[in-house]
């Protein structure tokens, strides 16, 4: 949409302004009788106005029979200026951004936007435009922005305006825009015997236009009169902020939409207020792994305030299946990915599933995000994109408008302790294009970026007990320390190197269970079977099945290949088994309640970072 498709939004205001705003001294074309020019000012000075103000104005036209309210927004310190029309027939916004030569026009009424060059349009003279040194545009100043005109005024004296002592100066001025001339009185709030309770003195109250203009060949009379209320003399930043839900494609100083890490997890509050629900999950994504772990609420207890994290699902993108577990019931499902769908998590094209990329998680590839600026949400300073899109999983019927919050570079490490140079997503918020009120707000907590502790995953509910194998080995006491103090990254290497030898995925190295003995520690865990169920990726990974993945374990470790490094201050140890569960004196299923279960606390090398899955096996 073009600014002159859309200008008819804010034109009434120009227009009316315009009779008193954008006048110069009376000239050579003017009608005569109606004022005249003095040669200089005379009598008391007109007070001087401050440099950053808002104001409410009520327009009043005589000969239209129309009232139109404008609330008008002033910084020049800034270079920006806003104004805000309330109509029976429209009301609109326009944001005059000097800045980057830029107006934007918004009908709230539909929620379209505009963008245009500020430079080469009439409403520039709204609150003015120069060029300063450098060439760069600028507003003028709060008298140029008032428009009092360089023009000479005569002070008349002293008068009543709502009931409030008053100070009045009149100019006689031309506007070519309307080619128009009239008599402009100004009223001012008498600084001595009035307080207007804004601790600054006079304030405007009042402008009167009152002159002649030619219209289609003819002479015709018009009265306006502006009154000023709530004259405030600052601004905050969000005056300047376009309004929620409204899409400005083509906005000067945009950003692209910001990168996500390859790994990442996170926790999420959900607000459905279509259902009027309360809902929080907490999710896990390696793109690496290609595998993706969420906890959520059942359906059916969504309204409840129990069984937060009932149900835990794992997207295996190797396999193509879905792994639903109740963790009350201890009931397992397993299906391909397209029948266990949830929103962000993959696209399915001819009954394939494939793995959403990083960026497409968040987003799409044909949704375009405009940049709006900064805001603030839940306290913390984030920029905003907005996108209209209907590729929202589940409203792909409905045109939707989306938002997302990304905490700013600068304040990353007051808000998440573990910077890492990317962005932080905040909150994401949608709802039906053109309506206010949001029908879905979700807000991430705790995001981090490092590796996700997939080896916390435990899929043995979902295998019955001939699918499994345990196996067990010994390691050297001396390691005891290394093992101990960093856990977590003795697992994740375990189970990678067991899943190498062996020749099947991650998922299926589960249960780790740890016991240290006087001169070993004491290693046991399961192996899972091959799924008999089909997957629907385009690609299923090769994997071996449980027979032969258990006779390669057993030979790496009696062979010393299975190794494991895991970090001990600045230096790094390698760990062999010394043998198998044959040699170690325990019996297999004596280790089974030895090991640690835990809520993973703490990164691979030791860090504050919380993860929210929860090994399944207890133990003491």
């Amino acid at each position: 949409m073009s600014t002159q498709a859309l200008s008819s939004v804010v034109v009434v205001v120009v227009v009316v302004l315009l009779a008193v705003w954008g006048c110069g001294p009376a000239s050579s074309t003017r009608i005569d009788g109606i004022c005249t020019s003095p040669a200089s000012s005379s009598g008391l000075k007109r007070p001087r106005v401050s440099s950053v103000f808002r104001v409410n104005v009520e327009c009043s036209m005589e000969e239209q029979n129309r009232t139109v309210f404008v609330r008008e927004y002033f910084d020049y310190d800034n270079n920006r200026g806003r104004v805000t029309q309330y109509d029976n027939t429209a009301s609109g916004d326009a944001f005059y951004d000097y800045n980057d030569d830029q107006i934007i026009l918004v009908d709230t009424d539909s929620y379209k936007c505009a963008v245009g060059d500020l430079s080469s349009t009439d409403d520039r003279f709204m609150f003015g435009y120069r060029t300063n040194s450098r060439g760069m545009p600028h507003v003028f100043g709060a008298s140029g922005a008032l428009h009092f005109g360089n023009v000479p005024e005569t002070y008349v004296g002293k008068t009543v305006v709502r009931g409030i002592v008053a100070h009045r100066w009149d100019s006689c001025q031309y506007s070519e825009a309307l080619n128009a001339t009239m008599k402009v009185s100004w009223y001012f709030s008498s600084r001595t015997e009035w307080d207007m309770q804004l601790g600054s003195g006079a304030v405007p109250l009042r402008a009167t236009a009152v002159g002649k203009q030619y219209k289609k060949g003819s002479i015709v009379p018009f009265s306006h009169t502006y009154d000023l209320f709530r004259f405030e003399q600052y601004v905050y930043p969000e005056d300047f902020e376009i309004p929620v839900g409204v899409v400005c494609p083509g906005m000067v100083g945009s950003k692209p939409f910001p990168q996500i890490p390859p790994r990442f997890s996170f926790i999420g509050e959900i607000l459905d207020f279509d259902r009027s629900s309360l809902t929080y999950l907490e999710e896990a994504y390696d793109s690496v792994a290609k595998i993706n772990v969420f906890s959520y609420k059942r359906s059916s207890d969504v309204k409840q305030l129990t069984n937060m994290d009932r149900m835990l699902q794992v997207n295996d993108y190797n396999s193509g299946l879905a792994y639903v577990q109740d963790r009350v019931s201890g009931g397992c499902q397993v299906g391909p990915l397209g029948t266990r769908g949830y929103a962000f998590l993959h696209i399915v094209a001819d009954g394939k599933v494939t793995m959403k990329t990083p960026a497409e998680f968040l987003t799409d590839d044909t949704t375009h995000f405009s940049y709006v600026g900064v805001r603030t949400t839940r306290g913390i300073p984030c920029e905003l994109w907005v996108a209209t899109t209907t590729q929202i999983q589940g409203y792909t019927s409905k045109a939707l408008t989306v938002e997302w919050y990304f905490a700013l570079p600068e304040d990353v490490e007051d808000w998440n302790t573990e910077a890492t140079g990317w962005r932080i997503p905040v909150k994401f918020r949608m709802w039906n294009s053109g309506e206010d009120d949001p029908i879905y707000e979700f807000n991430v907590f705790y995001f981090d970026t490092s590796r996700p502790k997939l080896v916390s995953v435990d899929l043995g509910p979902c295998f019955s007990a001939s699918q499994r194998q345990r196996i067990t080995f010994a390691i050297d006491g001396k390691f005891q320390s290394a093992i101990s103090s960093n856990i977590e990254m003795f697992k994740y290497a375990l189970t990678s190197a067991v899943a190498t030898q062996s020749g099947i995925s991650h998922l299926r190295v589960t249960d780790i269970e740890v016991y240290y003995d006087v001169s070993a520690v004491l290693v046991s865990f399961d192996l899972l079977g091959k799924p008999t169920i089909k997957g629907d990726v385009s690609h299923v990974t090769p994997e071996n099945d449980l027979t032969t993945a258990a006779r390669l374990v057993n030979s790496s470790i009696a062979s010393g290949s299975l190794q494991m490094s895991v970090g001990q201050g600045a230096s790094v140890q390698t760990i062999v088994p010394m043998h198998t569960a044959a040699d170690t004196g325990y019996a297999a299923g004596a280790l089974a309640g030895l090991g640690v279960a835990m809520l993973v606390v703490g990164s691979a090398g030791g860090a504050g970072t919380t993860f929210f899955l929860v090994i399944k096996r207890s133990t003491s």
